[in-house]
């Protein structure tokens, strides 16, 4: 009974962040010629709060909440379900921390570039100097990768790579 409750739990807070990403995604554009870059991109706080808002206590009627459709659906294959889940989370944790192991590689190597790399202590990597860009583009790209840092955009993508 009880991991069917989990998964029914788990199962809304995907869907309801789904949805939010797929409603994020179709207005993001319009927002950001309404509202600005900014306000546009606060809109990616719109799919975590969605997931979180799932978890909520239901409404009770007359002091006793409403039956959990959901978690009685599933509570015959919930054992495995979760199993699946929980492997589906390992496999692109694994396969984003694989992905980020190449980037960074490509980075350290002058193959990669410019970007913001990193949670804790984010760095700017930018490629070698190869006269592409001129002294005063390659500080101006500079800047706009410490712009990056200072607003946290590092620590807003890994929450939004969160599986």
């Amino acid at each position: 009974m009880m991991t069917s409750l989990i998964l029914a739990d788990l199962i809304r807070v995907n869907l309801a962040g789904a949805v939010a990403v797929l409603v994020v995604l179709l207005v993001r554009v319009p927002a950001r010629r309404l509202v600005g870059p900014q306000m546009a991109y606060a809109l990616w706080a719109a799919p975590p709060l969605a997931a979180l808002a799932t978890l909520m206590p239901a409404p009770t009627v007359d002091g006793f909440p409403p039956a959990d459709a959901l978690a009685h659906a599933v509570r015959d294959w919930s054992a495995a379900a979760l199993a699946v889940w929980a492997l589906g989370v390992t496999a692109t944790v694994a396969a984003l921390g694989w992905a980020q192991a190449r980037f960074v590689a490509a980075a350290r190597a002058g193959k990669a570039g410019p970007s913001v790399v990193g949670v804790i202590a984010p760095r700017i990597y930018m490629p070698p100097d190869d006269g592409r860009y001129t002294a005063e583009e390659r500080s101006v790209i500079r800047a706009h990768e410490h712009e990056h840092v200072l607003r946290g955009d590092p620590r807003a993508g890994a929450l939004a790579m969160n599986p």
